[in-house]
This record gives C-alpha cells, sequence and structure tokens, in this order.
C-alpha cells in the first residue's frame, strides 16, 4: 500500500503514531480526541493512524472519515504493509497508545520499542512489560482521563532531544 503522505521530517513537527486494528477497545475514539485538543492549541503535532476497520464498521469508518476531513493534523492510513509501517515507525516520535484491550503483550509495542520510539500507554498488563516509565515511555493509570496523555505528550515534547535510554 501506497501512504498518502509521509510527514516531512525535517520541520519540527513531533510525530505521533498509533498502529492497531480499529476497534474501540483500542483507544481510537481517544487518539482522536488527543489529536483534536492539539490540532486546536498548536500545529507542531502530527497525528497518524494506521491499521484496518472492519467494514461493517460503519460507525468507525464514519468517525475516521470525518476526523480527516476536519483535522489538519490527523491522517488515517488504513492499512498497510509490515515495511510502510515500520518506516512510519522509524519516522515518529511518539508512538501512542490508549489502548484498554486485554492481550498480554502487544507485539505492536515491541515494534515501537525496536524503533526507538518513546511509547505513552496505559498501565496495563503486558505494557507495563515493555513500557519502563519515564525511561522509554509514560504508562498511565487506566482510571485517570485522557488529559494525562495529553500532558504526557507535552512534557516528552519538552525534552525531545533527550536520548531515550534503551536496555
Amino acid at each position: 500500500a501506497n501512504p498518502k503522505r509521509i510527514y516531512d521530517t525535517n520541520n519540527n513537527e513531533v510525530k505521533i503514531i498509533l498502529v492497531s486494528r480499529i476497534i474501540k477497545e483500542k483507544g481510537i475514539l481517544k487518539f482522536i480526541k488527543i489529536a483534536e485538543y492539539f490540532n486546536q492549541n498548536t500545529t507542531s503535532f502530527s497525528f497518524s493512524l494506521i491499521g484496518g476497520v472492519d467494514e461493517n464498521n460503519k460507525y468507525l469508518n464514519s468517525i475516521l472519515n470525518k476526523s480527516e476531513k476536519r483535522l489538519k493534523n490527523f491522517k488515517w492510513f488504513g492499512k498497510l504493509d509490515q515495511e510502510t509501517v515500520k518506516k512510519f515507525l522509524r519516522e515518529s516520535n511518539i508512538f501512542l497508545y490508549p489502548s484498554t484491550y486485554s492481550e498480554g503483550i502487544p507485539r505492536v509495542l515491541l515494534e515501537a520499542a525496536n524503533a526507538n520510539l518513546y511509547i505513552i500507554s496505559y498501565d496495563t498488563p503486558g505494557c507495563n512489560e515493555i513500557v519502563i516509565d519515564k525511561v522509554n515511555g509514560e504508562l498511565i493509570d487506566v482510571k485517570q482521563p485522557i488529559s494525562s496523555f495529553i500532558k504526557a505528550i507535552k512534557r516528552y515534547s519538552k525534552n525531545i532531544n533527550n536520548e531515550i535510554i534503551m536496555f
């Protein structure tokens, strides 16, 4: 598949990505709400969502299409091949994972960690085995509102030149 647009890596844009099956439990609507917040308040953050949505899921399909038209900083790329996904991961800064889906260790977080992305995720079993809080990412308590994700993104973007320490 050919991505609609790859963000320009030379500007100072903080590139935030989520690669996931498009289902509500994976935090897709939260991801869009967070993009909305940054869309209203700044131009220096871009949000890329990669993943296929079930054809029958008219609700999520319509929300994604409307959000893409409405938000300058949000792009939904649909399902992409592995190589293209890896390219996106390498060109991003933050892997945002507001998922409450229970699944053991999410493979996509291993890929994000492997690409040296800062991972902001809920503190859930599996996620907290990959994300070391304040080292290679930030863990958010599941009872916290999505503003906690926004604060974590802002904190990280202030220190974007700090190297992430990988073990």
